[in-house]
C-alpha cells in the first residue's frame, strides 16, 4: 500500500485524515490499527514495533460508523470513551 512513509501525531491532539471518498483513508487507519493483517513490513511508534494488542495502550481509533450520544459535548464523549477503555482493561486483567 505505502513505502517508506512516517509521519507524526503528536500526542495530546486530535488528528483527522482527508481526502477523497475511496482514496484510502479508511484502509490506512484500518491497517496503522493493526485491524488488517499487515503482510509485509512494519509499523512503528515512537521507534518501536507494535501490535494490535499494543496499539490499544497507546492511541485510539474510532471506527466511521461509531454512533455517538448527541446529548454529550466533544470532551464528555471523549471522558466516556476513556473511562470505558479503562473499565474494559480492567476486566481483562481479571
Amino acid at each position: 500500500m505505502l513505502d517508506d512513509v512516517s509521519g507524526v501525531f503528536k500526542a495530546g491532539e486530535v488528528s483527522a485524515i482527508l481526502g477523497i471518498s475511496g482514496a484510502g483513508k479508511t484502509s490506512l487507519l484500518n491497517i496503522l490499527a493493526c485491524r488488517i493483517k499487515n503482510t509485509s513490513g512494519t509499523l512503528k511508534a515512537n521507534g518501536l514495533e507494535y501490535d494490535y494488542n499494543i496499539f490499544r495502550d497507546f492511541a485510539n481509533y474510532v471506527m466511521q460508523h461509531d454512533i455517538l450520544m448527541q446529548t454529550l459535548t466533544v470532551r464528555e464523549t471523549l471522558q466516556f470513551a476513556a473511562d470505558l477503555k479503562l473499565v474494559l482493561k480492567e476486566k481483562e486483567k481479571e
